[in-house]
């Protein structure tokens, strides 16, 4: 299947069903990674469920 735009700087395109993993120090850590990464998986018209901690609002991710 081709690659696909992941929206995380750094990886840029990955073969489909790639796994990556990110460890996190702080929610803003948090945010820079998943926001684009959702983003894109939404611009790609794919299929996209991001469960969230309680830690984390709905506030914070549509205001990063």
């Amino acid at each position: 299947m081709g690659l696909r735009k992941t929206g995380i700087e750094g990886i840029g395109e990955v073969p489909w069903g790639t796994h990556i993993s990110h460890v996190f120090h702080t929610k803003d850590d948090y945010l820079k990674i998943f926001v684009p990464y959702i983003r894109q998986g939404l611009l790609n018209n794919e299929l996209c469920a991001w469960i969230y901690s309680p830690s984390t609002t709905y506030i914070d991710l549509v205001e990063y």
